[in-house]
């Protein structure tokens, strides 16, 4: 189902009627609403021109003097029309989506009063997406809605906040862990990663219990309010709603708190959860992130296939080892370290250090490809310090990773409230929190030196 609507600021001339051909053909539309067409009278040579061939239904309200005029189109073999209301300043066409099975009004302009009079409803679909086109020939945006379930892959594993706050996710994570350090003698990454595999599938399972259980508990609550209006209720139906207000309240709060951290807004939330406008700025937040679609060559394009290629063929150049030609003269140091200070340097870490480092750390910044937060680290220092330290130990030791510590997810973060090409993203990296660790120790080592050096 793909909608493209335009002001087309008059119709008369045959470049523009090109261009809007061209946008429809190469989006697949399937409903198309012009507005400010300027047709003082119905010409089907025009339309014709303007959808590319015959096979098209249309509806039409009249330009009156040099503006208006409003002509939606559509094909008939995706959209059935049953009633049409014209006026001088809306359309309304009613009818139904036949791969879709369901009954909509198709309008070109209506205003919220007219809806509210004629009962009107926003259309049901929850898959509909619009993305703003660019200008071309007429002096508006055009505007391309579509349902499209863009899939560019599974989600990658991450520890929310709102997990801390579960009463066994502690116990959980030590017998795991536990089971984790029997089944394998590997490094940490590894043993994280098995971690997050058991992880997975415990908040899995526990949110569809949870899910489960608000039900019920929303159920019961029901059935006891009526029970207490008609008049019939016994002392312990009086007394029972107040726990299972709690309990819906405590399902409630780790739905809110889930909600608090994607949106990634600061808000205090003791007292009034505001659940709704968390939700808000979630919708809003992955609304501008998501990847609806891109430009290229002039064609609209929403394969994820396709998208990610085109990604990884602009960015891969700006990642290649690229070798300087540039080359620089001697340079006499004005400071040179004394063998105390370069001594000093190359001592090993010990687990102090290394546990300042992980502190220094912010708790709740973005995961890298493990999925892990520094807030979790922290959280589990006691049994994860051991295997930690070792292994930091041996990078400085043997200049040598565990492998997928230094793996990296990089996420594109729009330039322009409105991405259509590929140039309007900039990407940043996440890195693991091992990788973290190690960088930071580098830098509070170079700390201790680097006013000296730098003159």
């Amino acid at each position: 189902m793909n909608i493209l609507s335009i002001n087309s600021y008059g119709s008369k001339v045959f470049l523009k009627r090109q261009w809007i051909r061209e946008l429809c053909s190469s989006s697949n539309i399937q409903f198309l609403g012009l507005q400010e067409t300027k047709m003082t009278r119905l010409k089907l040579s025009r339309l014709k021109s303007i959808w590319g061939n015959h096979t098209f239904d249309y509806a039409v309200t009249l330009s009156r003097g040099v503006s208006g005029g409003i002509v939606p189109l559509w094909d008939p073999n995706s959209f059935v029309k049953s009633h049409i209301w014209c006026d001088d300043h809306f359309v309304i066409v009613k009818g139904r989506w036949l791969h879709f099975d369901l009954e909509v009004f198709m309008d070109a302009q209506v205003f919220n009063d007219f809806i509210d009079s004629m009962s009107l409803y926003e259309l049901p679909l929850e898959d509909l997406k619009g993305v703003v086109l660019p200008r071309g020939y007429s002096d508006h945006s055009p505007v391309l809605l579509y349902q499209d379930n863009v899939d560019f892959g599974p989600t990658y594993f991450k520890i929310f906040d709102s997990w801390f706050s579960r009463g066994d996710f502690d116990v959980v994570v030590r017998s795991l862990w536990h089971e984790v350090c029997v089944s394998s003698t590997s490094d940490v990454v590894a043993k994280l990663r098995l971690l997050k595999g058991k992880l997975k599938c415990w908040i899995h399972s526990t949110r569809m219990v949870e899910a489960i259980r608000l039900q019920e508990v929303a159920k019961k609550i029901d059935e006891l309010d009526i029970i207490i209006d008609s008049g019939s209720a016994t002392t312990t139906d009086i007394d029972t709603p107040n726990g299972l207000f709690h309990e819906r309240d405590e399902l409630l709060k780790f739905k809110a708190l889930y909600a608090l951290q994607k949106s990634n807004i600061k808000w205090d939330v003791e007292g009034d959860e505001n659940s709704k406008f968390f939700h808000c700025s979630l919708k809003h937040k992955r609304g501008q992130k998501h990847i609806q679609g891109l430009m290229f060559d002039g064609n609209w394009v929403t394969n994820p296939v396709v998208i990610k290629n085109k990604f990884f063929e602009f960015f891969k150049p700006k990642f290649e080892d690229v070798k300087s030609g540039a080359t620089f003269g001697h340079i006499n140091p004005q400071y040179v370290l004394t063998s105390t200070e370069a001594n000093d340097l190359e001592q090993p870490f010990d687990n102090e250090e290394i546990k300042s480092a992980v502190w220094d750390c912010g708790s709740s910044k973005a995961p890298g490809p493990d999925g892990y937060s520094f807030c979790f680290i922290k959280q589990f220092w006691d049994i994860l310090e051991s295997d930690i330290c070792r292994d930091v130990r041996s990078f400085f030791e043997t200049s040598s990773l565990p492998r997928g510590a230094n793996s990296t997810f990089f996420s594109l973060i729009p330039k322009v409230s409105n991405p259509v090409v590929v140039t309007d993203f900039r990407p940043i990296s996440l890195v693991g929190c091992f990788y973290k660790i190690i960088t930071k120790l580098l830098m509070n080592l170079l700390a201790r030196v680097i006013d000296k050096l730098i003159m």
